[in-house]
């Protein structure tokens, strides 16, 4: 196999990380800040050579997913390698990705039945959300957008429309600054959102709730490989027509996605307590399996804070294209109502 670089040289950067990587990837990420020192190296079709020569047989069970496979089989499992200092994320498509405990460095590998756009799927959304929990970063399992120069932010389950909800913005000229995961940091008595990965994954029947037809959009994977029936489809937001933030954003605000269960004929936006913010907040971090004592209780203190800071609303609508676009006008309505605006005009 072989091993790349012994130091990373194509640059990019997502999540507030810089990224040094052995090869370049499939993304509009590349970066020109090719003299400063990476928060992150990622070596990709290689592994440490204690692991590829197996000199470390010791390791411990440290996550089983709960999604199963046809076969019963979890979709993904953690192990701990060198007791605790490497983590050793195993899906079952083959895609495996070594992490060091300081969310520093990381190696992955595939196998011959996928691609590395297969890859670059995890890489950008579970590997890369572990590795910032990993580096104390608390997450938000959230899609936002940009509002008056700050972020709103969608949370729900799972099926709750976050990346429909963005996408829908999107479409209405507002920009997107992140998709999946929402990064806090607070700075100067502001919780900051970095931008993500340019683009929003949506499924066909969102595709078609926005676009008419459900394969108006190029899929997110090849139509080859393991992934094939993975029909899985990607709104490309550095398009000429879209704008993608390249700075870190003020949140402004948190909608809690919950609507579609009570169906109302219009929406409906509603204020929560601090208390039920912050029950929303922790139920819907970003991996939260990576997470020690001191991080759970770094975590928690943030996210009082953020709940009592931020103005937290439960939105109730119901499912169809036409709600849809009333949906995102109700939220901008309520977002300047309730949050000071630092600029005239969008984005």
């Amino acid at each position: 196999m072989r091993r790349g670089l012994d130091y990373p040289f194509y640059t990019y950067s997502i999540f507030g990380l810089q990224l040094k990587t052995n090869r370049p990837l499939p993304t509009p990420l590349k970066t020109s800040k090719k003299n400063s020192a990476p928060d992150l190296g990622v070596w990709l079709g290689a592994k440490p050579i204690w692991l590829e020569k197996k000199l470390d047989q010791s390791r411990k069970l440290f996550y089983e997913s709960d999604c199963l496979d046809y076969n019963g089989d979890p979709t993904l499992k953690i192990w701990e390698l060198k007791n605790g200092s490497y983590f050793w994320l195993c899906y079952n498509d083959g895609t495996n990705f070594l992490v060091n405990r300081r969310g520093t460095k990381i190696w992955g590998t595939r196998s011959d039945d996928t691609t590395l756009e297969d890859t670059m799927t995890y890489l950008v959304g579970p590997v890369l959300g572990f590795v910032l929990r990993l580096r104390g970063i608390p997450c938000l399992h959230a899609s936002a957008v940009v509002i008056k120069d700050q972020a709103a932010a969608f949370l729900g389950s799972a099926e709750a429309g976050k990346s429909t909800i963005a996408a829908a913005f999107a479409t209405q000229g507002y920009p997107v600054i992140t998709e999946d995961i929402v990064t806090l940091c607070c700075r100067d008595h502001k919780f900051l959102v970095q931008p993500g990965y340019p683009y929003v994954s949506l499924w066909p029947d969102s595709v078609k709730m926005l676009y008419g037809i459900s394969d108006a959009l190029p899929r997110l994977t090849p139509a080859s490989g393991i992934n094939a029936k993975w029909d899985k489809r990607y709104l490309d937001l550095t398009q000429e027509k879209y704008q993608v933030p390249k700075k870190p954003l003020p949140l402004g605000a948190v909608y809690i996605l919950e609507g579609f269960n009570h169906k109302p004929k219009t929406p409906k936006i509603k204020k929560l307590s601090k208390l039920e913010g912050l029950m929303k907040l922790i139920s819907n971090t970003y991996v939260r399996c990576s997470l020690d004592c001191a991080l759970r209780a770094q975590e928690f203190k943030l996210l009082t804070q953020l709940s009592k800071a931020i103005p937290i609303r439960k939105v109730h609508s119901s499912p169809g294209s036409r709600n849809l676009i009333n949906v995102c006008k109700e939220i901008v309505k309520d977002f300047e109502k309730i949050v000071p605006l630092n600029a005239k005009g969008r984005g």
